[in-house]
């Protein structure tokens, strides 16, 4: 079971938003090739 909290009860929000990004960004390389809507196929 998972509780979904208002934004304004975690005071570490800001935080976990910034890791998640982080995160993210670091998932992804520069090299990365850029792909189109329409290059990308649903199963």
């Amino acid at each position: 079971m998972v509780t979904v909290l208002p934004p304004a009860t975690d005071p570490n929000r800001e935080d976990w938003l910034n890791l998640s990004a982080a995160n993210l960004a670091r998932a992804y390389g520069d090299d990365e090739p850029e792909y189109s809507v329409t290059s990308v196929r649903g199963r």
